[in-house]
């Protein structure tokens, strides 16, 4: 994208601030909730407020998902008063809270469910010897977007750029005015 070798990327976060280059953006295809899961032991104690009600613990996410969490708690982070670690990927971040390594993990919801009841069901998250997990407070929303390359719009390489970007957003509009893609997301975690 930033070569203007393709015209776009998807999905993609919001980048703005931080790549140049990836700039418009489509209409958001999905909104992914992002919650935090704890041990059990952990949300005990009510804590609906992200990240002030999680001062003092150990916090996981996945590598390359820096976005979520929110200024505040990377202000936290930053003090030390919130410690922060990585993992390669959602299936490790959840066996990694699971062995106790973190007291919570952030995770976009439905990605959660989808790949906790595959642990579950497979064996591999064996409830016997890891913690028992729950939801906890809701830390934000992530809209997922194409995201066209700047450079490649500019270059006039795709003449076709302006004619499939408004195709490509009213069906879009559409599917999520009918309800279409959250349909197709929940049949997704069948």
């Amino acid at each position: 994208m930033q070569r203007g070798e393709g015209l776009g990327l998807a999905p993609a976060f919001f980048h703005g601030h931080d790549w140049p280059y990836l700039y418009p953006y489509s209409l958001p295809i999905y909104d992914e909730k992002i919650i935090s899961v704890c041990h059990e032991s952990v949300l005990n104690k009510v804590r609906p407020n992200w990240p002030k009600d999680y001062i003092g613990l150990r916090v996981g996410n996945v590598a390359g998902f820096d976005g979520w969490g929110g200024d505040a708690f990377y202000d936290l982070v930053q003090q030390g008063k919130i410690t922060y670690e990585e993992a390669k990927g959602s299936v490790e971040s959840i066996i990694k809270l699971g062995l106790g390594r973190v007291q919570c993990i952030m995770m976009e919801e439905n990605a959660f469910d989808q790949e906790y009841a595959k642990l579950l069901m497979t064996g591999e998250y064996d409830q016997e010897k890891f913690h028992a997990l729950r939801k906890g407070a809701f830390v934000g929303m992530d809209p997922v977007y194409v995201g066209y390359s700047k450079k490649a719009i500019v270059s006039g390489d795709y003449p076709f750029h302006m004619e499939f970007r408004q195709a490509f957003d009213t069906e879009i509009y559409k599917m999520t005015k009918s309800g279409e893609i959250r349909q197709i997301m929940l049949r997704s975690l069948d």
